[in-house]
């Protein structure tokens, strides 16, 4: 038959080629290899290749990390001090363990008054401290403290002395002069300190103590010779303290005293 007319050219195709191929294209994984890539690509690629040698799913044990920590069995072996005494753990040291036999802990003894006391002629008590049987040790210490104030006297010579006794023994005594040169009110203050230590313990146990006593820190402090006697220190025992002037016209009061177990 005939031909008839020729139609219009077609439009030309947008795209030419795929990967340099023409037809019915079908992609292969070569065409991705600069885009994507592949498992052991990305593997061998991976910052981490492995843990401790191993790789998958990995869960941490306990080996992974002994490098770097110690167990409780590690730090024990490794600690400088294996024992103590031949015991471990929370020791707890006994007298015995470092070669001492029973130690007799004296128990903390206190006497203090701020009630002031008149001074007069006759030798009061100002303080006194009874310590229980069986309580005194060799080597056991007592401070004796005395204050005194508003010391007065008169031209007529006079003393201030204090007392220590044990068991109502003396001990040891100290006498100052307090001169005799008028001092008015509010007249003068004073302080005595002793030191009582008792040397042995027991039936014929021992005491001893000295001190001194100074007025207004600008008269000539006086001492006293130690004193020493026989205490039984398995009965009570008691401290005390004497004061007194030695004339009427001198006037005074003790302001207060302390009597303290230190040892």
């Amino acid at each position: 038959g005939n031909v008839g007319p020729q139609g219009p050219a077609g439009t030309p195709s947008p795209v030419a080629s795929v990967h340099g191929r023409t037809g019915a294209v079908v992609g292969v994984l070569g065409d991705y290899a600069g885009i994507y890539t592949t498992t052991a690509q990305a593997a061998a690629a991976a910052p981490v290749q492995n843990f401790n040698g191993r790789t998958g799913n990995i869960v941490p044990q306990q080996a992974d990390y002994d490098a770097f920590f110690t167990t409780v069995a590690e730090a024990s072996a490794a600690a400088p001090v294996q024992s103590v005494q031949g015991q471990t753990g929370n020791v707890t040291i006994a007298p015995a363990d470092i070669g001492l036999g029973t130690i007799t802990v004296p128990a903390t003894t206190r006497f203090q008054s701020t009630a002031a006391q008149a001074l007069t002629t006759t030798a009061a008590t100002a303080g006194t401290l009874t310590i229980p049987a069986n309580k005194l040790v060799a080597g056991s210490t007592f401070d004796v403290v005395v204050l005194f104030s508003s010391l007065i006297n008169t031209t007529a010579a006079s003393n201030l002395v204090l007392t220590i006794r044990s068991n109502a023994i003396q001990v040891t005594t100290a006498t100052i002069a307090l001169g005799t040169t008028p001092v008015a009110s509010p007249g003068r203050g004073g302080e005595a300190r002793f030191r009582v230590v008792f040397r042995s313990a027991g039936s014929s146990g021992s005491v001893i103590a000295n001190g001194a006593v100074q007025v207004n820190n600008l008269m000539p402090m006086a001492s006293n010779t130690a004193g020493t006697i026989t205490v039984n220190t398995t009965a009570s025992v008691t401290l005390d303290v004497l004061v007194n002037v030695s004339a009427a016209t001198t006037t005074g009061q003790v302001q207060s005293v302390s009597i303290d177990q230190i040892l």
